[in-house]
Order: structure tokens, then sequence, then C-alpha cells
């Protein structure tokens, strides 16, 4: 199983599902949803409302709300 972790966007204070992929390496980060988080900006705990689009990508996988990082 694949596990994701969740980082809240300073953009639109949505929660997103950040995978195994570490992004392309110039501190950004891909999520679920497609969009990129600049890994710097972003809280590295649960703020706001959880993305729909992540959610739906995710599905049953969602085992790490309890592993922020």
């Amino acid at each position: 199983m694949s596990g994701h972790v969740w980082w809240t966007s300073p953009l639109d204070n949505l929660t997103h599902a950040i995978g195994d992929s570490t992004g392309p390496g110039d501190g950004t980060v891909d999520t679920e949803c497609g969009r990129v988080l600049d890994i710097e900006k972003a809280a590295k705990s649960p703020s706001g409302s959880f993305c729909d689009d992540c959610l739906q990508k995710v599905g049953t996988k969602v085992d790490d709300s309890s592993r922020w990082r």
C-alpha cells in the first residue's frame, strides 16, 4: 500500500495528499490532485479543509491521517 502525507497549501488553504514521489527536486512536490506545492511554504499540519480532488484520487488509501510531516 502506498503511503501519503497531507500538507496544507497557503494558496488555497486546502490540505493536499502527497504521494511517495519526491517531486522535481526544486523545492516543490506534486499533489495527488495535480497541484504543485512549494514545500517551504506549505504547512506540515492540518489546516483548513481536505482537498476533494486529492481525497477522490487517494480513495481508501487514506491511511496517513496521523503522520504529518
